[in-house]
């Protein structure tokens, strides 16, 4: 294999990921209280810093446990079982921003929270391939 050398535009796609998956993590925070304040009092706790933070802590756990699932799905591509069980825990962390709705069941609740789920999703995505092609390049710059 060739060897490459790291240009400014590798470091700039590793700071580029970095940034988005920051920003993924803070979107539920930040737009439940810009549309459904209420909402963020009423689920976890009146102190607004521990709110955040626990919104960021779940918003972790949940791409942290989708990805192990896709993860799972992909090296079972042969064992039918495996991937339909694979597929099914994926389906359940994807109806997981549905539980909000016990706190606040109408539809414009559900339509942000899963407005929330796909930013989440296409952040978290968009900044693991961009810090994982700088890993690749410096792998390869070695």
């Amino acid at each position: 294999m060739a060897k490459e050398h790291l240009q400014f535009k590798s470091i700039l796609n590793l700071i580029s990921g970095i940034i988005v998956l920051l920003l993924a993590f803070i979107a539920p925070n930040y737009i439940l209280n810009m549309f459904k304040p209420e909402v963020v009092d009423a689920l976890i706790s009146a102190n607004q810093t521990m709110t955040a933070f626990a919104l960021f802590f779940i918003t972790l756990v949940v791409v942290f446990i989708s990805g192990l699932l896709i993860a799972f799905i992909n090296k079972n591509q042969d064992k039918i079982a495996l991937k339909l069980i694979g597929i099914i825990g994926l389906v359940i962390m994807a109806a997981a921003p549905s539980l909000v709705t016990l706190v606040d069941s109408s539809f414009e609740t559900l339509g942000i929270m899963y407005f929330i789920a796909l930013i989440v999703a296409v952040g978290s995505w968009a900044g693991y391939a961009l810090i994982v092609s700088f890993i690749h390049k410096v792998r390869r710059s070695q």
